[in-house]
């Protein structure tokens, strides 16, 4: 007995100095609104669950297209599409999803209803009544398609790029007491490390990206709200949202990378087969982000896709 109350002694001692090491290095020194970027064109709408970063730009008559980011990138993930868009003569909206970039961190659950609701309030608050396209990347399109699930009537099309549908690994993190320290220790590292395995070939967006993302999780209680998501929303299978999708008549496009290691492409074919008249764009050589490794694919494709519902 003494034996095993020395060594349960000697594992609490451990944790302790394991939790103090990590507290002592945290990063998260800054509130929001200091790491917010003054000399950007974006603005805040103040929801009830917590400030909402967003950018609106384009003809205020154009259709407008909403793009919804992934799970742990902020809405500049999508700056060359969103500039392009804009050129093209579209009304382009983006924003930070609750726990990224800009926006707050509020203490809350971060599920998949947390990110539709947040949508759903700045439609409201923007004032925004007509249908428009919607487009998401990973996480983000599985929020998009929860919400064109749900809201059909609200939808012109759906634009899904490596979208989220299976539970991923994330039992690291769901470990009592331990989860946040080895958030503290791993999320710089293996965070970056998911940054770069989103692309098969080196893009020169990428640096950019992981230098803006290094800054944003700096900001506190960034490693709560994506813990928080890792175990109410990535450790989930979400084929429910994609079977209630495939029953609204919502022109819908796939577009995946063959060589992605985030959602693999492999899910594909069941996606298809739950989403009846959904199309596909496959991308050879190309990884979880087909909007920064084959730009030019991928706007010819949305463009077409975002314009085929004036012409039908």
């Amino acid at each position: 007995m003494q034996i095993i109350k020395y060594f349960s002694l000697l594992i609490i001692l451990l944790w302790v100095i394991f939790y103090a090491v990590a507290r002592w290095q945290d990063p998260e020194v800054l509130n929001i609104e200091d790491a917010r970027d003054p000399a950007s064109s974006g603005q805040l709408a103040r929801l009830s669950a917590g400030n909402t970063f967003y950018e609106l730009q384009g003809p205020e008559n154009a259709p407008l297209v909403i793009l919804v980011h992934g799970f742990a990138i902020g809405s500049h993930l999508w700056d060359g599409t969103f500039d392009r868009l804009v050129a093209d003569g579209f009304r382009v909206l983006r924003f930070d999803l609750y726990g990224r970039g800009f926006s707050d961190r509020p203490d809350v659950i971060y599920d998949k209803d947390l990110f539709v609701n947040q949508l759903r309030a700045l439609l409201q608050t923007l004032a925004i009544t007509e249908p428009f396209h919607l487009v998401g990347i990973s996480m983000g399109a599985l929020v998009a398609a929860e919400f064109a699930a749900n809201e059909p009537l609200k939808i012109t099309t759906l634009t899904l790029l490596s979208p989220l549908s299976q539970r991923q690994d994330v039992a690291l993190f769901q470990l009592p007491l331990l989860a946040d320290p080895l958030a503290i220790v791993l999320m710089r590292t293996q965070l970056t490390k998911h940054i770069e395995n989103m692309v098969y070939l080196p893009v020169a967006e990428l640096d950019t990206i992981k230098t803006r993302f290094l800054d944003e999780i700096m900001v506190k209680d960034t490693r709560k709200s994506l813990l928080s998501t890792a175990r109410h929303l990535l450790a989930d299978n979400h084929l429910d949202t994609y079977q209630q999708l495939g029953q609204q008549n919502i022109p819908t496009l796939l577009i995946w990378g063959k060589q992605d290691i985030v959602t693999p492409y492999s899910e594909s074919a069941k996606l298809l087969a739950i989403l009846p008249g959904a199309e596909m764009l496959s991308l050879d050589n190309v990884g979880h982000a087909p909007h920064l490794e084959a730009s030019e694919q991928v706007d010819d494709r949305l463009r077409q896709h975002l314009t085929q519902k004036a012409t039908d």
